[in-house]
């Protein structure tokens, strides 16, 4: 599943004869693999190697969806000053600037990021729904539940998993691509 570099520092010193050979060994991560043969391994021990390449899955994608949280709410902050009624955007130009800004991000590692923890994808709700209340102008009390059917976007949840979908069928067309 990983890969082991190495990298060798030698250090000479001048009142010294010898030197020390240091050296750091770097895991590079692979994307996990779930093609396990059955003949080699019986059925409890490809169970273990699914579950156990999940959840290296899932403690990768941590850092990676704060990283792209970050970036939200940096597009965020454009939302909030252009919603300000000193502005006069409307309803229909905040949508389409977070159907730019905001979804296009999210919706780049859909496929990767459903996979993650419940707890990281929180925060990508928050952004969603801290967006949706600042489009529709709506008060910050309002349940999240009624955003997306108000301004006719699937909820981040729904949308993940089409979009699986889609990338699914789409390299189910073509089997000799590798990936």
């Amino acid at each position: 599943m990983t890969a082991t570099l190495q990298h060798s520092v030698v250090l000479a010193s001048k009142s010294k004869n010898n030197y020390g050979n240091f050296s750091k060994k770097i895991l590079t991560p692979y994307a996990p693999s779930f093609s396990v043969s059955t003949e080699l391994y019986n059925h409890h021990s490809t169970l273990c190697q699914v579950s156990q390449s999940h959840l290296r899955l899932q403690i990768l994608l941590d850092p990676h969806i704060k990283i792209l949280g970050a970036k939200c709410l940096i597009a965020l902050n454009i939302l909030k000053y252009l919603s300000h009624p000193r502005t006069g955007c409307s309803r229909k130009l905040l949508l389409q600037l977070y159907n730019g800004l905001i979804r296009s991000q999210l919706d780049y590692g859909a496929p990767i990021y459903s996979h993650a923890n419940k707890s990281s994808l929180k925060l990508l709700d928050s952004i969603q729904s801290s967006s949706l209340r600042l489009a529709l102008d709506t008060l910050r009390t309002s349940p999240t539940l009624s955003l997306c059917p108000e301004a006719g976007i699937p909820s981040l949840r729904y949308r993940f998993l089409s979009l699986t979908a889609n990338f699914l069928a789409s390299t189910d067309q073509y089997p000799n691509l590798p990936f």
